[in-house]
């Protein structure tokens, strides 16, 4: 068993509900099947996509328990459950349908899985407990992978992903119209986005990788204008 107290980063499955800081602690347990045991607040204040400018700046204080099963050396299975609470009655979650007592519920499955030596791939599907627009699933195929210890190494990847507006707390897919901050919030209605990913990495050097992307979404609600959002992003990482 593992103890982490303090702020720290936590990353759940593969990202697509919780990529984000908490100050707290978690509890890190199991040999077969892996769990994550935690508790705290979360550190940022745009949770799904809180816009400070409608309502105001809140911290959410979550528990979840995070799980991973290796059923082969190959195939990994995951889940998760979260419980997001905001003690500002006026905060965030109170803007979302359907939870009138500032709670938020969040649930999530998926694997990850290498069928060629090469070839992998990951799926994911999760909601929250809002009335609407509470679902999200994404796949992604990816080929080798660049390894910050191996010169010359690469790899490329490409996904799918459909966020519905009040699904994900702090998707790692963050981005324009992934999160209920682009809303009407008098109606209750959400964007979200629905789009795909094409990326390649490549180390150059040792403790250096090198990558670079395209992400191409639009808003995925029922009745949204479908207006497309494309962005192109570059970076290098230094590993010390």
């Amino acid at each position: 068993t593992t103890a982490t107290i303090g702020r720290f980063d936590y990353f759940l499955n593969n990202g697509m509900m919780i990529d984000s800081t908490l100050n707290g602690v978690n509890f890190a347990f199991g040999n077969v099947l892996k769990a994550d045991l935690f508790y705290g607040k979360d550190n940022n204040t745009d949770a799904w996509g809180n816009d400070i400018d409608v309502t105001p700046m809140t911290y959410l204080t979550v528990a979840g328990l995070g799980l991973k099963y290796d059923t082969s050396k190959a195939t990994t299975l995951n889940g998760g459950y979260y419980q997001f609470k905001d003690n500002n009655t006026t905060g965030v979650l109170n803007e979302l349908s359907g939870n009138t007592d500032n709670k938020m519920k969040v649930w999530e499955t998926g694997f990850t899985t290498k069928f060629t030596k090469n070839w992998a791939l990951s799926a994911s599907y999760g909601a929250s407990d809002a009335d609407t627009e509470n679902k999200a699933y994404y796949a992604e195929f990816a080929y080798k992978g660049a390894d910050k210890s191996k010169v010359g190494s690469y790899g490329a990847w490409v996904n799918y992903r459909n966020l519905e507006a009040a699904a994900a707390p702090k998707t790692t897919f963050d981005g324009a119209y992934t999160a209920y901050g682009q809303i009407d919030y008098a109606n209750e209605i959400g964007y979200g986005a629905k789009g795909y990913e094409i990326g390649f990495n490549y180390t150059p050097m040792l403790n250096t990788v090198l990558q670079v992307k395209y992400v191409e979404t639009k808003e995925s609600a029922v009745g949204a204008s479908n207006e497309k959002s494309k962005f192109i992003r570059a970076q290098a990482e230094f590993f010390f």
